[in-house]
C-alpha cells in the first residue's frame, strides 16, 4: 500500500489549528489536518480574543500584525461577520496583578489601544474577537480548496519509536509527514510523559453554562488570578471557563453578580495546558519532526499566519526571533509573563 506523504501534519480541532493548516497549504505545502468539527452540543473551551496576557512588546507586535491577516482571510472566505469587536474587563486581586495589568495596558497604548485602568480592573473596548461558529463551514471549504486533507483524530495513531521515528498511521495505512505540529492541548497531553515540555503543566478545565444573570460589567470578563473567564451570551446566560479544580465553585461564584443560587444549565470537564511562567511555548520537542505550540491562550488564532511563515522559513526577522525565544530549549527567563 502506498504511503501518503505530507510536508506537515497539523493536529488540532481549534480555529488556530485550522488557520495554521490553511496558511501552510497556501505556501504550496502538502498539509494533513488531524482535527474534527466542533460539536454544537459541546460548550466552547476557549475565547478567541486578540488580547494577549503579555507585557513584552515583541509579543504584542506579532499579535497585532496577525489581526488584519485573520480579518482578511475571513473576508476572502466569505465570513466577514465572524470577526466582531468585543468589550472586555480584566480584574485582578493582588498588587502583583495590578502591576502586571498596568504594564500590559501601557504596552497596549504603544500599539494604538486605549484601555482604561481603574485600580483593580481594566476596561478594553472593541477588541477583535473571532466567532468561530460563524466561519466553520467557510473555513472547511477554504481548507479543501487549498488542498488540505482532513482526518478525524480518532482515525489517526501517532506513535514513537527511536528519536528519529515519529509514526503516523491513518485509516488507509501509513502516513509520512516531514513535521508533526501539535497545535492543540489535547494532542500534547497525549504525548508520552518524557516528550512533554517541563514548562507546561496540565490543569483541569471546567466549562459551565449558567442561567441568565444581571448584566456583567462587560460581555467578556477575565479574572486571571482566580482562573476564571466569563462570556455573557445574547440571551443573558453566561459561559464560564474555570481553570483548576480547587475551590472551583467559590472562585466561579466570586465572579458572578447573583442573585444566588444560579441554575447550572450544562457542565463539562477536560484538561488544558498552562505554561509555568505565563509565556507561550512553541518549538521542536527534541524528537525528530515533532513540534508543539501551546500557551497562546485566547489569542492563539491570531498567531497562526506568523507561525506558518516561521515553519516554512519565510518569517520576518522579528517573527523568527520571537518564535525562537519561545522555544522549549530557550532560557525561559527571557520570555516569562508570570502574573506573580
Amino acid at each position: 500500500m502506498a504511503v501518503a506523504t505530507y510536508d506537515f501534519a497539523v493536529f488540532g480541532s481549534t480555529p488556530f489549528a485550522a488557520i495554521l493548516a490553511g496558511c501552510l497549504a497556501r505556501q504550496n505545502k502538502r498539509v494533513l489536518r488531524v482535527g474534527s468539527r466542533a460539536s454544537p452540543q459541546r460548550l466552547s473551551r476557549r475565547l478567541d480574543l486578540a488580547l494577549p496576557m503579555a507585557t513584552r512588546p515583541a509579543t504584542w507586535d506579532v499579535l497585532m500584525r496577525g489581526v488584519p491577516e485573520i480579518r482578511s482571510l475571513l473576508q476572502a472566505m466569505g465570513a466577514p461577520d465572524a470577526m466582531v469587536p468585543a468589550n472586555v474587563r480584566i480584574k485582578v486581586d493582588t498588587e502583583a496583578g495590578r502591576a502586571f495589568a498596568g504594564h500590559m495596558s501601557h504596552m497596549a497604548l504603544a500599539f494604538g489601544l486605549k484601555p482604561s485602568v481603574r485600580d483593580s480592573s481594566t476596561e478594553w473596548r472593541s477588541i477583535p474577537s473571532l466567532r468561530a461558529e460563524r466561519a466553520e463551514d467557510k473555513v472547511a471549504d477554504w481548507l479543501s480548496a487549498a488542498g488540505v486533507r482532513s482526518i478525524d483524530p480518532h482515525e489517526v495513531r501517532l506513535s514513537f519509536g527511536s528519536p528519529d521515528a515519529t509514526t503516523l498511521t491513518g485509516p488507509d495505512g501509513d502516513i509520512a509527514a516531514g513535521s508533526v505540529i501539535l497545535a492543540e492541548d489535547a494532542a500534547i497531553l497525549d504525548l508520552p510523559a518524557d516528550l512533554r515540555p517541563a514548562a507546561l503543566r496540565s490543569e483541569e478545565l471546567t466549562t459551565t453554562l449558567v442561567a441568565k444573570v444581571k448584566g456583567l460589567p462587560a460581555p467578556i470578563a477575565l479574572f486571571p488570578e482566580r482562573g476564571v473567564s466569563l462570556l455573557q451570551r445574547e440571551d443573558g446566560s453566561v459561559l464560564g471557563l474555570v481553570s483548576g479544580s480547587g475551590d472551583f465553585e467559590a472562585r466561579l461564584a466570586s465572579t458572578l453578580p447573583g442573585p444566588f443560587p444560579i441554575a447550572r444549565l450544562a457542565t463539562g470537564r477536560t484538561h488544558h495546558l498552562e505554561s509555568i511562567d505565563g509565556a507561550p511555548l512553541i518549538g521542536p520537542l527534541g524528537h525528530t519532526g515533532l513540534f508543539a505550540a501551546a500557551g497562546l491562550g485566547n489569542a492563539a488564532v491570531f498567531f497562526a499566519p506568523a507561525l506558518a511563515r516561521h515553519l516554512t522559513g519565510t518569517a520576518t526577522p522579528a517573527e523568527a526571533a520571537w518564535f525562537t525565544a519561545h522555544g522549549p530549549t530557550h532560557a525561559r527567563g527571557d520570555v516569562t509573563e508570570a502574573l506573580s
